[in-house]
């Protein structure tokens, strides 16, 4: 019979065998203390987290911000003229009995231009724009849409993004956006004024600049244009429901 004490020593440094993985009694305890200091410095960390108070500088969201302020400016002091061009069209197609349509895509939050909105005009047909006939009105950001559609003597009013080819496009950028040009289909362009990146905040380290910008820009011409339109038509005694 093999002593008691013969018997300790053997198995002592015999693997105790889990998930068909092997591991020796040494390695386990070792296992529980580093898994105890591990939980001991989450533990500390956590707690350390909430003693620190976090603070940000704001500096990228006030840039963003004066960005957005910026452009705004230039389409404001740019494009007034080409607006009330295109809401004059607007307005005496509606008078003289024509369809306005609208088609907005493409970076543009959901639900931003629809007629059932709060605050915006019910003077607007969202079907589509294949059922524009002559002389009715189109203000659109989506040019594949109305392609031959000014043949067909359509007033078409393009608003400019970045993600699409139109005279303001940097040369460097045209391998990228195909040939086909929202000129080609419009009667007037509303141009925003936003580089093909759309970001608009550079950040040292990051590849392309942050903060997206076409959206809002987008929102804001068609909102300024359909507010010509709506002026035009309460001055001739019209009230469309509104939402």
């Amino acid at each position: 019979m093999q002593k008691k004490e013969d018997f300790k020593e053997i198995t002592s440094d015999i693997d105790s065998i889990c998930d068909n993985k092997k591991y020796s009694r040494r390695d386990f305890i070792h296992s529980l203390s580093a898994t105890s200091f591990g939980l001991f410095g989450m533990g500390a960390f956590i707690s350390s987290c909430g003693k620190k108070e976090i603070t940000v500088s704001s500096d990228l969201a006030m840039a963003y911000c004066k960005g957005v302020l910026d452009i705004l400016k230039i389409v404001h002091e740019r494009e007034f003229p080409t607006i009330r061009k295109a809401a004059a069209l607007g307005i005496q197609a509606k008078m003289q009995g024509h369809f306005l349509f609208s088609k907005m895509v493409d970076g543009m939050l959901p639900g931003e231009t629809s007629n059932s909105r709060p605050g915006m005009p019910n003077i607007y047909r969202t079907d589509k724009l294949r059922n524009a006939v002559r002389d009715d009105f189109i203000v659109t950001n989506d040019p594949y849409a109305t392609h031959g559609l000014t043949e067909r003597l359509i007033k078409v009013i393009g608003i400019s993004k970045p993600s699409l080819l139109n005279k303001e496009t940097p040369p460097k950028s045209l391998n990228n956006m195909g040939t086909f040009r929202i000129e080609d289909v419009s009667h007037l362009v509303i141009y925003t004024h936003i580089s093909p990146e759309d970001g608009i905040v550079k950040v040292k380290g990051l590849e392309y600049p942050l903060g997206p910008v076409s959206g809002i820009i987008q929102s804001y011409v068609f909102h300024v244009l359909t507010a010509e339109i709506m002026e035009g038509l309460i001055k001739e005694g019209m009230y469309p429901k509104i939402g």
